[in-house]
């Protein structure tokens, strides 16, 4: 039996251990399934950013949501950014992406970390930790701006024989591809604008081979149409972005590898109130979906 691999929202080991939110018995349940290998739950350094969060807090809650995660998956994920370069190298060398792992080979600092917390008392968390988290807020905070404004710029100005208009920029935010046509991309200009997106948040040096789709590196796929969500949102709600909120739309490289991302019963504030319909607006088409926890819980009863 394949087992079913789920991804937990980082706001859900919250919710594990404030003893309110979901009872003991579900978390029972979920334990049980990943002991019985019916499901594997993966953890990225994503999830592990807000509990070190809590952690160099001292919310009690910290060294729980640890113990909790350990119980749910033995090993860290990688980055968002070597996930993306992974699927890029698989897709240049014609391999086959099933066989891709989103795991290291060997114990990583990410795993040493979480270790660290949960076994030396008053652990202090590498700064490397601290500055590879910033770099993550500061290019959210940039590339979103940046995005925005150009995206601003060209609504208020006539391209090619259109003038764009959020209708039709909304009419077009499932495909990354054809997103481009409400501002009468051509072809090369449209891969040289979502080369651009891929280097700046990869870090990628190399050269990229011509990509006619980028649907071909899924989790980019995921993530592109994650992020124009999140800058036509900013835009219809007059918003900017927030440092800190980079986790919802970092944790989207990891959605490929799994069969549901499951979220909290009550929804995210902020941006995305209906963050889990946005996410299966996304997902649906293949085969994967958000849900609430509690409805994870029941599809587990049914294994």
């Amino acid at each position: 039996m394949n087992r079913i691999k789920i991804y937990l929202d980082c706001n859900i080991y919250n919710y594990l251990v404030d003893g309110k939110s979901i009872s003991q018995d579900d978390i029972e349940k979920l334990i049980s399934a990943v002991d019985n290998y019916a499901v594997e739950v993966l953890f990225s350094p994503v999830n592990l950013f807000e509990i070190v969060r809590c952690y160099e807090n001292k919310e009690p809650k910290a060294k729980k949501m640890i113990e909790i995660s350990y119980k749910l998956s033995k090993h860290v994920t990688k980055t968002p950014n070597e996930i993306l370069v992974d699927q890029l190298n698989t897709f240049i060398s014609s391999q086959d992406f099933q066989y891709l792992n989103p795991y290291y080979s060997q114990e990583s600092r990410f795993d040493q970390i979480r270790k660290g917390i949960l076994t030396i008392e008053n652990y202090q968390v590498p700064e490397e930790f601290h500055e590879e988290v910033k770099k993550h807020d500061s290019w959210y905070i940039n590339s979103l701006t940046e995005m925005k404004s150009n995206i601003n710029k060209m609504l208020s100005e006539e391209i090619g024989f259109i003038k764009p208009s959020l209708g039709n920029i909304n009419s077009y935010l499932n495909n990354p591809v054809d997103f481009y046509k409400a501002f009468n991309f051509d072809d090369a200009r449209r891969k040289m604008f979502v080369e651009a997106i891929f280097k700046d948040r990869c870090g990628f040096a190399g050269q990229i081979p011509c990509i006619d789709n980028f649907d071909v590196i899924p989790s980019f796929s995921i993530f592109l149409k994650f992020y124009f969500k999140v800058v036509y949102e900013l835009i219809v709600q007059g918003k900017e972005p927030k440092s800190g909120d980079w986790a919802d739309l970092d944790q989207t490289t990891y959605f490929y590898y799994v069969d549901y991302v499951a979220t909290s019963d009550t929804g995210k504030a902020g941006i995305f109130p209906n963050y889990r319909d946005i996410l299966n607006q996304i997902l649906q088409p293949m085969k994967k979906s958000a849900i609430k926890f509690s409805s994870l819980i029941s599809r587990l009863e049914k294994i």
